[in-house]
């Protein structure tokens, strides 16, 4: 039987019951991990600014404040800061999921899985790009050649007689049509690397492009009921965003979990269909 978007919040919350202390102290974890980048960023704002008068009586010192304190240092260090964040939250997020899916198969977990995958730290960024591109890619597969055409047609228009403000309009509605598409193609790319991440939490020696192609694998056919599941969430979503953000601590590992309940699902399945070809 195949099971519907409330099937998996059911077996969240049956998951979740006794163990949503573990559950939100996890994601709050996570969570702190990432909005860090912005206050990281904004502490190292402040001290080399503040720090920048103090190199004064030695050069060596001075060149660098004075250089972290310039627009160029400051995007240098900016950058450099936010990818040591990314690359801790790549592996983290690995480890979370293993978490999850834990919890959902009813093991003993703790907190401490989030640093479970930290030996495939570096797997862990290079698929988070090389997911990001893939789905970049497909976005802008139908956005460039959409604003190609769209110059074409301006400058032939143009060349006939028609006057710019006339054309703002119809330019605007095609525009605004191609990059509906590129959009629609990034949400089904997302779609179709999603278990990817899974994947390479529950086997970590799998390697980057084969955990996107088994991802593409087990999504076919299955990524409209993963829309519909994610979907189903929305109105949580809203509720936790009334409450000033406070209701998000119980809404991640709610949905993080039910995530997990499918993608276990998932691979179960596949699992069956390899040992019944056997």
């Amino acid at each position: 039987m195949v099971k519907k978007a409330a099937d998996y919040r059911a077996q969240a919350r049956a998951a979740l019951s006794g163990r949503w202390a573990t559950a939100v102290f996890t994601s709050f974890l996570l969570a702190l991990a990432a909005y860090s980048s912005y206050g990281g960023a904004t502490v190292l704002y402040g001290l080399t600014s503040a720090l920048s008068t103090l190199g004064d009586s030695n050069f060596n010192i001075s060149f660098f404040l004075k250089f972290t304190s310039s627009q160029m240092g400051l995007q240098l260090l900016y950058t450099l800061y936010n990818l040591a964040v990314v690359f801790i939250l790549s592996f983290m997020n690995l480890g979370e999921n293993r978490f999850y899916l834990g919890l959902v198969r009813g093991e003993t977990v703790g907190v401490s899985a989030l640093v479970s995958r930290f030996k495939i730290a570096w797997k862990a960024f290079g698929l988070l790009y090389f997911m990001q591109l893939l789905i970049g890619l497909w976005a802008y597969a139908f956005i460039f050649p959409g604003y190609f055409i769209l110059i074409i047609v301006m400058l032939t228009a143009l060349a006939l007689g028609y006057t710019s403000s006339a054309l703002i309009i119809p330019v605007t509605i095609v525009f605004g049509l191609f990059a509906l598409m590129g959009l629609a193609a990034a949400i089904i790319a997302a779609l179709r690397y999603s278990a990817a991440a899974y994947i390479m939490a529950e086997y970590p020696s799998v390697g980057i492009r084969d955990a996107v192609r088994r991802s593409k694998r087990l999504m076919r056919g299955n990524l409209l009921r993963f829309a519909r599941l994610q979907l189903s969430f929305m109105g949580w979503w809203l509720l936790s965003l009334l409450t000033l953000g406070i209701g998000f601590l119980w809404y991640a590992p709610y949905f993080r979990t039910s995530c997990a309940a499918f993608f276990d699902d998932l691979f179960r399945s596949a699992q069956a269909d390899i040992t019944a070809r056997k």
